[in-house]
């Protein structure tokens, strides 16, 4: 199941923490340590880090990814937070995909239904809060950026006339497309 655990009891610092993210110089191991010298120091603020490692901002190590790197830019910021909620709250994505602009009601129900009853009402309730929060930070305005693979590379990698045959041939045979478009030449593509 692709929809994260991790939660922020309180989320009124949640944009400090990322605006203060964007400011730092990225550390070699995002940990406590490095969370205290931001200037948060609050118990409640330390689930930020489960949250980064959901969101892939961070390993399970606590190293900084491409991803949080990507996010210190400020031109790309809110996408790159919008692709981390979409990645880490996939299964929520895959019932809607545009789960972002979801009621606080619908979304408690829909978060219910996917834990299958296992969490509390308050634990449902701070996801709720959580995903809320992270959504207003985020920009899910692009939509292109985040369609799935195989409708991005077919027009990309040969003409117009073209895309609609590898498109169909997709649909007919299911195929996958390997994340990485270079893997692929446009002469393997066609029959």
């Amino acid at each position: 199941m692709a929809l994260t655990d991790a939660y922020l009891i309180a989320t009124k610092n949640l944009p400090a923490i990322l605006d203060a993210i964007k400011t730092a110089r990225a550390p070699d191991k995002f940990a406590l340590r490095f969370l205290e010298d931001l200037g948060f120091k609050s118990t409640n603020d330390r689930l930020i880090i489960p949250l980064l490692k959901a969101l892939q901002f961070i390993d399970d190590n606590g190293a900084p990814t491409q991803r949080y790197f990507d996010f210190l830019d400020e031109s790309q910021s809110a996408h790159v937070l919008a692709d981390g909620i979409r990645d880490a709250y996939e299964d929520l994505y895959r019932i809607n995909k545009r789960a972002h602009t979801l009621t606080k009601a619908a979304l408690v129900g829909k978060l219910k239904s996917l834990t299958e009853g296992k969490k509390s009402e308050a634990v449902v309730q701070n996801m709720t809060r959580t995903f809320l929060a992270l959504s207003k930070l985020a920009d899910f305005s692009d939509e292109s950026l985040f369609t799935p693979r195989q409708n991005q590379l077919a027009p990309r990698l040969m003409g117009n006339n073209r895309a609609t045959k590898w498109t169909k041939l997709l649909r007919r045979r299911r195929l996958k497309i390997p994340l990485c478009s270079r893997s692929l030449q446009p002469g393997l593509l066609t029959q």
